[in-house]
């Protein structure tokens, strides 16, 4: 009996999932083809006038010194060694194993900007060669094959920046060379790479040209990517079951569609995305119950949200967008309202749903608020945390990760200072905090209520930051005077 009840549900799980891919991506159909939505369409109505002419020209490559998710993190020196620590069950750390660790560990020297995914890292050299190490089951690492690596392998060379998307359910990878070609490969069933095809790719395939930034999104049943090349034109593809393309249309794209002009940053969540124009105006489009929580229709086409918007974040389904006066604003039930002041920086991350926040301040000050229930916010405590409230001082950059995938619960965050010391706090189930533990206890979970929670029995935190290691490369080319540390 106990059989068939288990089998019963696997069908259930099967036969819903099966579902979920159907309507999400619809990316059998050819371009052209239209899609009747399961809601209202919406559209805003507006004077269609000449767009201006604008260049966009490209930013120095935003070379990330530290970065944390799937429970792995990794660290850049200002000596450019490389060093990771935590989860590495599928040979993300690139040490050579699949042995956790539990500290800080060298990988490779030259290093200037890294990434991780959900399973894998990839980092790019001072010479501009990307390598990539870890899980591959969807060819995502580019090496030609469905292989994890345990040792980081070289897959091109002149890379200026590189975008890992999807979940465990799918990966794929996006880079931009120096020359502004961008590259595709990786996981490619909903025609995310936007090569005409919805066939995985193992090694780089090329995109377009003339490629300033690239985003991807969406959720696991329908991811999609969005490019702005040189000229500010706005490009989407791939998934598009809740019209995140924004394209008029709820029809998947196999190659880049044009959306809009003057475009100069894009965030994408999993239903929605977010644009903000040369003239400061903020864009949004996608699933309603995401852009002005009205869950009557999709948004298919950019309607104007805001003035005076200097960057937008999308945490999966919440969004935030900093304004030239240093505001901070998020969404709170079909508006906008300011959270916070002097703030240059905003990073995002739902758990479960439930939204949590971490900003950084002009005076270099740390603040969080929202879902606690792992310690992810750094406060010493757990718990929903209503208003934001200070962390820590004199913060260069940081970095957050949120993996609820089955029982890896990778609530997770790190932090550079000024001084060049890394910091570390929040889950660690894996070792993922650094400092030589696995943190085990047994503790209920904190719901945003504030209230204990039935569903977790487990609790795996460290509630408070915690130093790791010194000497850490500052973001975009900074350096620090203190050198290697006593995890060297």
């Amino acid at each position: 009996m106990g059989k068939s009840i288990i089998r019963a549900i696997a069908v259930l799980l099967i036969a819903a999932f099966a579902a979920m891919f159907a309507v999400g991506c619809d990316a059998g159909q050819a371009d052209g083809e239209t899609q009747t939505p399961d809601k209202a369409t919406a559209t805003a109505p507006q004077t269609q006038t000449p767009e201006p002419t604008v260049t966009v020209t490209p930013a120095p490559a935003d070379h990330s010194t530290i970065s944390t998710s799937g429970s792995h993190a990794l660290a850049i020196k200002d000596d450019g060694s490389l060093w990771a620590w935590g989860l590495n069950s599928s040979g993300q750390i690139g040490d050579g194993t699949t042995t956790e660790r539990l500290t800080p560990v060298k990988i490779m020297d030259s290093v200037v900007s890294v990434l991780t995914g959900y399973r894998n890292s990839m980092a790019i050299k001072d010479d501009g060669s990307l390598w990539a190490w870890g899980n591959n089951n969807y060819g995502q690492l580019g090496d030609g094959t469905t292989t994890a690596r345990l040792t980081p392998v070289k897959i091109m060379d002149s890379v200026m920046s590189v975008v890992i998307g999807g979940s465990s359910f799918s990966t794929s990878t996006m880079a931009i060379k120096t020359d502004g070609s961008l590259w595709g490969w990786g996981d490619n069933w909903c025609g995310q790479l936007g090569d005409g095809t919805t066939t995985a790719r193992l090694t780089p395939v090329k995109i377009m040209d003339s490629v300033v930034s690239v985003a991807m999104g969406g959720s696991s049943f329908s991811p999609s990517t969005m490019a702005i090349k040189t000229d500010g034109s706005l490009w989407g593809w791939g998934g598009n079951g809740h019209g995140q393309l924004g394209g008029g249309t709820t029809t998947a794209r196999l190659t880049p569609v044009k959306i809009m002009d003057s475009a100069v940053s894009v965030a994408m969540g999993a239903r929605h995305t977010m644009a903000v124009k040369t003239d400061g105006t903020l864009w949004a489009w996608g699933n309603n119950d995401y852009v002005f929580f009205d869950d009557d229709c999709y948004i298919l086409e950019p309607v104007k949200i805001m003035d005076s918007v200097v960057s937008a974040t999308i945490s999966t389904n919440h969004n935030f967008s900093i304004k030239t006066d240093g505001s901070l604003w998020t969404d709170a039930f079909g508006s906008f309202v300011m959270v916070l002041d002097s703030v240059i920086s905003v990073t995002a991350n739902d758990r479960h749903s439930n939204v949590y926040a971490m900003a950084i301040k002009t005076d270099g000050s740390l603040w969080g608020w929202g879902d606690n229930g792992y310690g992810q916010l750094g406060l010493g405590t757990r718990g929903y945390v209503h208003t934001p409230v200070k962390i820590m001082d004199s913060v260069a950059s940081l970095s957050t990760e949120n993996s609820t995938i089955g029982l890896n619960r990778g609530i997770h965050t790190i932090a550079i200072k000024t001084d060049g010391s890394l910091w570390s706090w929040g889950s660690n189930m894996y070792g993922q905090i650094g400092d030589g533990t696995i943190t085990m206890w047994s503790e209920m979970d904190i719901n945003y209520e504030g209230e204990i929670s039935p569903y977790i029995t487990v609790n795996h935190d460290k509630h408070s930051p915690v130093q790791i290691m010194d000497g850490v490369k500052l973001p975009n080319g900074g350096t620090t005077d203190s050198l290697d540390s006593a995890n060297s």
